[in-house]
């Protein structure tokens, strides 16, 4: 096996181990791990976490319109798209 990368492991700033892994993709003892895949939609509290607002605010800007929800059983989720839209016309403003 030839040798490729060398991983690091370090905690709290502290060098802990270097470990050597191969440099191909070929060996089949390492399976290349992708991504989770982007949410299109996220509960209220992790949409309102996202743009670093308060529940609350979040609310007014269902309320409003702002931002849309679609109502899955007893969750109501934020659409991913609106709440981008959001951020992007609000870039250029100081306040919402």
């Amino acid at each position: 096996m030839a040798l490729g990368n060398l991983l690091q492991l370090n905690f709290n700033g502290s060098h802990i181990c270097s470990i050597s892994v191969p440099a191909g993709d070929d060996d089949p003892r390492f399976k290349r791990i992708s991504p989770p895949p982007k949410p299109l939609c996220v509960r209220i509290n992790v949409a309102a976490q996202m743009i670093g607002i308060g529940k609350t605010k979040m609310y007014e800007l269902i309320k409003t319109g702002e931002v849309d929800t679609l109502k899955i059983g007893k969750s109501t989720l934020v659409t991913m798209a609106s709440l981008e839209a959001f951020v992007q016309k609000h870039l250029r403003c100081s306040t919402l």
